[in-house]
C-alpha cells in the first residue's frame, strides 16, 4: 500500500506515519515539496520520492526507520539530516537526484547505500567536511561558501558517471576541494569538470584514474589544475580520453589500447620530473600542446608531438635540463624555455637522438643542446 502526497509534509509526535512498514509514505507530484517532521523516534514507513519534477526539501531532521528511496525528481536536505536504521536501505534510481546543502552531513546509520549508475550526489554544502567513500553514480563537489575545504576520502571507489567539481560561483576567498590530505586514488568512468574559482589539491602519489571504456572528457575551466598522475585505463573495453580544454598533469600513464588526445588545439602541461609521459598506448597530438615543466631533470618521451615546449612557464626556480628519450618529431613548434625566467632551461637531444622539427623558438631563457650525433631536420615552411 502507497500513501502519495504531492503537497507539503508535516509530521506532528506521531512514529506510525501512515500504517507502519506495510504503508509506503511516497513524495511525488511535480511541484516543489516541503517535509517537515517533529517526532525524533523514526517514521515506521518506507520512505520514497518519486517526483516528474522539482525538488522535495526537508524542514527538520528525518529520521527513518524503513528504506528511503530517491526514485525521481530531487530530494535536498535543506541544511537538515537524515538518520536511517540498522539493515535498512538509502537508494538514490537512476536520473534522481540527492542533494546535501546548509551543514548537513550524509546520512547516517543505515547499513546499505545504493547509487543508480545515472544517479547525482551532490555536496553542496556551506561548511568544511570530508566526503564519504561510496560508489556514486554522477557525484558533484560544490562548496557554497567562502574559503570552506572538501576533503575527498583515501579512496574514492569508481565514480560510475560524472565527476563536477565546483559550482561556478565567485567567492572572495576559492574553495578548495583536496586530494592531497588522504593521498586520495580516484577512479572515474564518466566526464571531469573543473569549474571556475575552485582549487583543485592533488593527491601526492595517489593515481586519478579514467577508466570509462568508451570515450570520455576531461575539462578544466580554470587556469589549470594540476590532477597529479593521472593514468588511462580499460573498463572491460578500451577507453579514450578527451581534453576539452587544456589541462594540468603531474604525470599521464596511457595503458595498452589506450587512447589519449588532445581533441583539438588544447594544450597538456606536464609537470613531473623523471619521465611524466609514458605512452604505452596512442597518444594523439591533434592540433595541441604539450609542454613540459618538470622542476628537476626531465625526460621527454619519443613520440610525434604537434606543439612541444621545455621550460615554458615563467618561474624563478633552478635552471632544468629536458632531455629527449628517443627520436622525437613536432609537426608544428618547438619553444624552448621563458623569458621572463629566472634561470635558463636547456633542451638536450641526448646522445644519439633524432629530432625532426618545424618552426623553432630559442628564448633569452633557453639553451639548445645537441653535443650527440643525432640530427636535427627543420620541417615545415
Amino acid at each position: 500500500r502507497t500513501l502519495e502526497v504531492q503537497g507539503n509534509v508535516s509530521m506532528a509526535n506521531v512514529t506510525d506515519a501512515v500504517g507502519g512498514a506495510n504503508m509506503t509514505l511516497k513524495l511525488g507530484g511535480g511541484n516543489n515539496q516541503n517535509f517537515t517532521q517533529s517526532n525524533a523516534t523514526g517514521i515506521a514507513s518506507p520512505i520514497q520520492i518519486n517526483k516528474s519534477a522539482n525538488t522535495a526539501t526537508l524542514l527538520t531532521n528525518m529520521v527513518a526507520a524503513q528504506n528511503v528511496t530517491v526514485m525521481a525528481g530531487t530530494l535536498s536536505t535543506g541544511g537538515f539530516n537524515i538518520t536511517g536504521a540498522a539493515t535498512k536501505t538509502f537508494q538514490v534510481d537512476n536520473g534522481a537526484f540527492f542533494e546535501m546543502t546548509g551543514a548537513s552531513t550524509y546520512p547516517a546509520s543505515f547499513t546499505t547505500y545504493t547509487y543508480g549508475a545515472t544517479s547525482t550526489v551532490r555536496y553542496a554544502q556551506n561548511a568544511s567536511l570530508t566526503v564519504t567513500n561510496a560508489t556514486y553514480g554522477h557525484l558533484e563537489l560544490k562548496p557554497s561558501a567562502t574559503a570552506l575545504t572538501f576533503t575527498v576520502p583515501a579512496t574514492l571507489n569508481a565514480i560510475a558517471g560524472n565527476l563536477n567539481i565546483g559550482n561556478r560561483t565567485s567567492y572572495a576567498t576559492a574553495p578548495i576541494v583536496t586530494a592531497a590530505t588522504n593521498n586520495t586514488a580516484i577512479t572515474v568512468r564518466g566526464d571531469v569538470t573543473i569549474a571556475n574559482n575552485i582549487t583543485y589539491t592533488k593527491a601526492a602519489s595517489g593515481v586519478f584514474l579514467f577508466a570509462k571504456g568508451a570515450t570520455h572528457t576531461l575539462t578544466d575551466s580554470t587556469s589549470g589544475q594540476d590532477l597529479g598522475a593521472v593514468r588511462i585505463s580499460a573498463n572491460t573495453t578500451n577507453t579514450t580520453l578527451n581534453l576539452g580544454s587544456s589541462a594540468k598533469m603531474t604525470s599521464l600513464l596511457i595503458d595498452l589500447n589506450q587512447v589519449f588526445s588532445h581533441n583539438g588545439s588544447n594544450t597538456l602541461t606536464l609537470t613531473g620530473t623523471g619521465t611524466p609521459l609514458t605512452a604505452t598506448g596512442t597518444f594523439t597530438p591533434s592540433t595541441g600542446t604539450v609542454n613540459y615543466e618538470g622542476a628537476g631533470a626531465t625526460t621527454i618521451t619519443a613520440t610525434t608531438y604537434n606543439n612541444l615546449g621545455a621550460g615554458t612557464t615563467s618561474d624563478a626556480g633552478a635552471a632544468v635540463t629536458y632531455t629527449l628519450g628517443g627520436h622525437t618529431t613536432v609537426s608544428g613548434a618547438l619553444t624552448i624555455g621563458n623569458a621572463s625566467s629566472t634561470n635558463s632551461d636547456t633542451l638536450d637531444q641526448g646522445a644519439t637522438y633524432n629530432l625532426t622539427t618545424g618552426a623553432v623558438t630559442v628564448t633569452s631563457k633557453g639553451v639548445w643542446s645537441n653535443t650527440g650525433t643525432g640530427d636535427v631536420t627543420l620541417s615545415g615552411d
